[in-house]
């Protein structure tokens, strides 16, 4: 197999700039691909493989910050780490710099030793986020998968049972009628499965949508879906007023409807049980809480508590143990943090932050 050798463009209308990169770069193996301007600069990277781009600043016409906000608005081509090269060292303009989407900055006169180390450290940033980029692509061909070739054949069976149900329905012993109940069971479990799953992968890759909101009416809505499914339960609500936060509401909602869920799922046959949902401020940070003084859990077990596919020992309610996890991963995506505390006797409580 022909090894990669990186492909770096040198952007500079000063020949003997570009020249003195080249005398430091290719003896070091790489491949180097130059440019006098801007639009030379965008054309290459639009037919040429590129790794990473070294881009002067004060160029004729288009300046290297228009060059570089013009790359990363391709979504093309937005991972290619951009040197900017500049002998302007005042904050202003480095500013300009990183809001223009540089990745790093060099200034002239520059050190040959100093060029090779930060594109290294660039190769080897690219490197990561490629192959997450292509664990990615994977992850949704996996989805497409799922979703198509698995509930294909379960869509099929559902099918295939209910016309055994109608066609037999007057001849078929109890016996037999039970198991054809129980394969249909069995294939309604797999379809939740499957939606589990693909709900998980989603809410880590779905555009974020952020607004400030009151989060005390979303806990309201899902504790009265609650309360409508199982009119006979004695749980009590005490949701405090105006919890406003800002963030994704959809995704948001699925918080609060995960760890309410959880609350009532645990505790729906016990007596007395109360279901709170809070606010609290701790360090000048806004913590948000969701708490029952039903039966709790072992301290012990509280690392697993989000992690994919885990339940707690002991735990005989239905599920994949996938929606805790699914809660991690929404807190994480706006910058926050989860934890879970139970005091012996004295319940769960699970608590958030957002960024």
């Amino acid at each position: 197999m022909n090894k990669h050798i990186p492909r770096i463009l040198c952007v500079d209308d000063e020949h003997q700039n570009i020249s003195l990169l080249q005398a430091i770069l290719i003896p070091r193996g790489y491949d180097v691909v130059t440019a006098a301007n801007g639009l030379e600069a965008l054309e290459k990277i639009q037919h040429e493989r590129i790794d990473i781009c070294l881009l002067d600043v004060m160029m004729p016409g288009m300046d290297g910050f228009e060059v570089c906000s013009r790359i990363k608005a391709d979504d093309l081509h937005r991972n290619i780490p951009i040197v900017m090269i500049t002998s302007l060292a005042d904050r202003e303009n480095r500013i300009r710099g990183i809001e223009a989407g540089a990745d790093d900055f060099i200034s002239k006169p520059f050190d040959g030793a100093e060029v090779l180390a930060r594109i290294k450290m660039l190769l080897h940033v690219k490197s990561l986020n490629d192959k997450l980029v292509t664990a990615n692509g994977e992850l949704k061909a996996f989805n497409y998968s799922v979703s198509h070739d698995l509930r294909g054949p379960l869509t099929a069976i559902n099918g295939y049972l209910y016309l055994v149900q109608e066609k037999t329905r007057e001849t078929l012993g109890d016996e037999c009628k039970e198991y054809l109940d129980k394969i249909q069971k069995s294939a309604l479990r797999m379809n939740r499965l499957i939606d589990t799953l693909l709900n998980f992968s989603r809410f880590a890759q779905v555009d974020m949508c952020s607004e400030r909101f009151n989060l005390s009416r979303v806990a309201h809505k899902v504790s009265k879906g609650l309360q409508d499914s199982m009119p006979e339960s004695s749980i009590i609500f005490k949701i405090a007023e105006s919890i406003m936060v800002t963030g994704d509401k959809e995704l948001l909602r699925v918080v609060i409807d995960n760890l309410i869920g959880n609350a009532w799922k645990y505790n729906a046959n016990q007596e007395g049980i109360v279901i709170e949902v809070g606010a609290l401020e701790v360090e000048g940070k806004s913590v948000i809480y969701v708490r029952d003084n039903g039966q709790g859990f072992d301290m012990s077990f509280a690392d697993k508590l989000f992690i994919p596919f885990q339940r707690l020992p002991g735990a005989n309610v239905d599920g994949h143990g996938i929606g805790l996890a699914t809660v991690e991963r929404i807190i994480k995506r706006h910058g926050g943090r989860i934890w879970a505390e139970s005091p012996p006797g004295e319940g769960a409580s699970f608590l958030f932050t957002l960024e």
